[in-house]
């Protein structure tokens, strides 16, 4: 079950108003409300403009300073998703050059490929036990290979030489994770699944460009450079 992260940022509190702001999905909306106090815990309610068609009401409350529970809930109440729970530690984002993507198997989930059909000769009516599940129907996915959790992109001069072989999605997610490691929030749900089961990753802005180093810079170009011309290879999996 997919989900994007979600960060609630809290600027300012009074005794009559609290303003703060929400970030997810590559989206950053103001929030206003008021805080209640019983005993240690804090409740809260926020909410969001209403001037976007996915705004809603924040209710939660804090726990020890440490511990974020609520729900929010859309004004529309026609949209496919009307409420959601969500659980938040609190957490200080600062960027580190040096946070990698975990190893794990990267995946184009968001964007499969059908399979080419080919020509059924021969139609059977019915299928032995032991006869091989065919997978020839199943969707396709472009991979990543091993480098994007091997190479470093904020702290890496990158060389063409490291690059030229590599699959388009390699030098998307070595881009990106540079932006990632600076706390961007992607609107992009193919680029957020890549980093929102880092524990590292922390969405705070929706634009890091000033905060990008000469390095990152440079090996952005680069790896744009290498994207253009770049290709994919598709393959089969299970989810």
């Amino acid at each position: 079950m997919y989900s994007n992260k979600i960060n609630i940022l809290i600027k300012k509190i009074t005794s009559t108003e609290v303003i703060g702001q929400s970030i997810v999905a590559g989206n950053i909306r103001p929030l206003k409300g008021f805080m209640k106090r019983t005993g240690n815990t804090f409740y809260f309610t926020l909410k969001e403009p209403g001037d976007d068609k996915n705004d809603g009401v924040f209710t939660f409350e804090i726990q020890k300073d440490t511990l974020l529970i609520g729900t929010w809930t859309a004004y529309n109440s026609k949209k496919e998703v009307t409420k959601r729970k969500f659980k938040l530690l609190k957490k200080e984002f600062k960027y580190d050059p040096n946070a990698m993507l975990s190893e794990d198997i990267y995946m184009d989930f968001q964007n499969p490929k059908e399979p080419e059909q080919k020509e059924e000769k021969i139609k059977k009516d019915t299928i032995n036990e032991d006869e091989e599940y065919d997978d020839s129907d199943s969707p396709l996915y472009r991979g990543a290979s091993d480098v994007v959790y091997t190479i470093n992109s904020s702290t890496t001069k990158l060389k063409e030489s490291q690059l030229k072989n590599l699959k388009k999605l390699d030098l998307e997610i070595l881009r990106n994770t540079i932006f990632a490691r600076h706390g961007l929030s992607f609107k992009t749900k193919t680029i957020r699944q890549f980093f929102n089961d880092q524990e590292w990753y922390i969405p705070v802005s929706t634009n890091v460009n000033d905060q990008l180093t000469a390095l990152e810079k440079e090996n952005i170009v680069l790896l744009k450079r290498f994207e253009k011309y770049a290709t994919d290879s598709y393959e089969s999996f299970g989810r």
